[in-house]
């Protein structure tokens, strides 16, 4: 078998699997059987059948999400029609004879022109000297993090407007966004260009509905990444003088009605019509308030995403970050005792901190 022809068989099924999940799926629950013509049911057959007949590698079932469609035809009560939950059976019994239970299979997220290719957190433990009231300075060991991201695309998208981007388009992390080109780093929440911002990722606060295309954001200044200079909020105040739109992302972070519930999703375009800035116990806190531009698919659309096959790769980040964490915090562990060996153990100055610079996925 190929490499080609493999690919070319994950793609297939990929698409395959996306329409069962994500068109088909929803209207057999609704209506049951009666969501599908004579048409319909036949190349669903037909597929199916060839899919039984075909050896399909582990590989290309874990890339493809495939076996997920047929778990989901086979669910019983879901309303499929008999003949195909018992031949999506069969094709799962025999797989499962051959390669063992499917149901935990992940996703290879880091593999070539998967979700999380080309993007990596590193951690690392940096020496921080603190003031505290009352004491002497002291010196803590901070854990901290930095996404890393390969190869991202060119600075050529620091520009407004959609750019090639569509309602709806969706990511596991910020990072991924960066990557593909709808930000300008991958550590940071406004993206700034020449004449103002061109993105923002709402990762934290609050929003409010003031009506149908307005809303309000309200956050701290540790929301409106670059704020250690104050740009991210004065480029946000050029778009409200210029006019300009800026490219609206959601986190699952933000609460909000209108928040992905997983990862990060592009909302379209917005105007900044007004910014308000507060500071109460030495903490700014602002209110963005922004509107939609017209001539653009509506909030409907994009709340399709993420969608049943983006979901399920959310799903199997949040495992795999899980797991990583608790690697990362042992190695992260046995590099401080050995820090400590090394200075001939802990002083009285120094001590850790499990305090975390982390980003908006975590």
């Amino acid at each position: 078998m190929s490499l080609a022809w493999e690919r070319s068989l994950e793609h297939e099924l990929r698409r395959e699997s996306q329409y069962i999940r994500n068109i088909l799926a929803p209207v057999v629950c609704q209506y049951g059987g009666k969501a599908f013509s004579g048409d319909t049911l036949i190349l669903l057959m037909t597929f199916l059948e060839r899919l039984e007949q075909t050896t399909v590698s582990l590989d290309v079932i874990r890339r493809s999400r495939i076996e997920k469609a047929l778990f989901e035809i086979t669910d019983e009560g879901s309303g499929w029609p008999v003949s195909l939950m018992e031949l999506a059976a069969r094709i799962l019994k025999t797989w499962n004879i051959r390669m063992g239970d499917l149901r935990d299979l992940r996703a290879p997220l880091w593999d070539k022109d998967m979700r999380m290719a080309r993007c990596r957190k590193e951690w690392t433990l940096a020496r921080v000297q603190t003031m505290q009231y009352g004491h002497d300075s002291r010196v803590e060991v901070v854990k901290q993090s930095e996404w890393v991201v390969e190869h991202p695309a060119a600075p050529a998208m620091q520009c407004h407007g959609h750019r090639g981007f569509e309602v709806g388009d969706w990511w596991i992390e910020p990072a991924c966004a960066y990557r593909d080109g709808m930000l300008d780093e991958a550590n940071s929440h406004v993206a700034v260009g020449i004449y103002g911002a061109y993105a923002i990722v709402m990762a934290k606060g609050e929003e409010t509905e003031t009506d149908n295309d307005t809303v309000k954001w309200k956050c701290t200044g540790k929301c409106i990444k670059p704020s250690s200079t104050g740009a991210g909020v004065l480029s946000l105040m050029s778009n409200m003088r210029n006019h300009t739109h800026v490219r609206l992302l959601r986190s699952w972070k933000l609460k909000s009605r209108w928040a992905p519930r997983g990862g990060v999703r592009y909302d379209g375009l917005y105007s900044v019509i007004g910014i308000g800035v507060k500071k109460t116990d030495g903490i700014t806190h602002f209110t963005f308030e922004l509107t939609r531009a017209g001539d653009q698919p509506g909030m409907a659309r994009a709340q399709l995403h993420p969608n049943a096959d983006e979901y399920d790769d959310w799903t199997d980040y949040v495992k795999y970050k899980a797991e990583s964490k608790e690697a990362n915090a042992l190695a992260l562990l046995n590099q401080t005792d050995g820090e400590m060996d090394a200075d001939g153990g802990e002083n009285e100055d120094e001590s850790e901190s499990e305090n975390e610079a982390e980003g908006d996925g975590d």
